[in-house]
């Protein structure tokens, strides 16, 4: 269980991974927020600044290294951890999303502890 309640915006458009990911890092203490789109992560960016995101790469209104590259141009979330959770497997996609600014990639099917260890090595990380 984490000390402290760090917050994680969940961005990925099928509800059933987003569910997963909600399931599995609430009981661990994270605060999970979605966005099913990019739009709606936008909105959800011009409120509130995550601790974390999770990001699919492939969202029905717009390119996941698209806004993964907002993400790091923009002031408020330019520290902001980024985690791509992609069912996109080819080494070029992993490199690009890297290029673009995330800390770590995963592939979908991913294996639950592997989720939990990269979100709390990036959070250890990126308070030290």
């Amino acid at each position: 269980m984490t000390e402290t309640k760090y917050r994680i915006l969940v961005i990925d458009d099928d509800p059933d991974v987003v569910e997963l990911v909600r399931d599995t890092l609430e009981p661990e203490g994270y605060l999970v927020d979605t966005a099913l789109s990019f739009r709606d992560s936008e909105l959800y960016l011009s409120q509130t600044v995550p601790d974390l995101i999770v990001l699919d790469l492939t969202l029905p209104d717009g390119d996941g290294y698209e806004l993964c590259r907002m993400i790091k141009r923009n002031d408020m979330t330019c520290n902001t951890p980024v985690l791509i959770l992609s069912g996109t497997t080819r080494l070029d996609a992993k490199v690009k999303g890297f290029v673009d600014g995330a800390r770590k990639y995963i592939t979908k099917p991913f294996e639950l502890n592997t989720l939990t260890d990269s979100v709390s090595k990036l959070l250890k990380r990126d308070r030290q």
